[in-house]
């Protein structure tokens, strides 16, 4: 079993999943972050809007402050394709420290969006989406995503 590894480059980041995390986080429920909600209980949770066309619920409203483009961020997430699949995310709920600038635009608005103790669930659009390396278009793509810490 491959173990998870995460690769930074200016450009991008990777978060390699082993192969048994995809395969045991594709049922009904997704995996714990700190905030155990159900894909059925999160339908309930009215969605909002942003211009650029950016979608998003607030799953749990936190207190603190917002990250700006200049900052690193301590999150839990998990990311899904379009039919379900779980695409990456942070092995066995460990918390990732990643920079902003290095996101691409939908995940780095949806987090400028959260305040500190937030968990969202962000629904990008293609046109705002992850782009695979070699790969000429981007994708849409579903984070649930928890923002553990902001970072200078």
């Amino acid at each position: 079993m491959k173990n998870s590894l995460l690769w930074f480059t200016t450009s991008t980041w990777l978060i390699l999943s082993s192969t048994a995390y995809a395969q045991s986080h594709t049922d009904a429920t997704l995996p714990p972050i700190s905030l155990p909600i159900t894909r059925i209980a999160a339908e309930h949770i009215p969605l909002q809007y942003t211009s650029s066309g950016l979608t998003y619920k607030v799953l749990k409203s936190g207190t603190g402050q917002r990250p700006r483009a200049h900052n690193e961020v301590e999150v839990r997430f998990v990311s899904y394709d379009t039919t379900g699949q779980v695409n990456d995310g942070t092995l066995n709920n460990v918390p990732v420290i990643l920079p902003i600038s290095a996101m691409f635009e939908g995940l780095r608005e949806g987090l400028m969006l959260m305040p500190a103790g937030s968990v969202y669930e962000l629904y990008i659009p293609a046109h705002l989406g992850y782009r695979e390396e070699g790969q000429a278009r981007s994708k849409a793509i579903t984070y649930r995503i928890e923002l553990l810490n902001i970072l200078p």
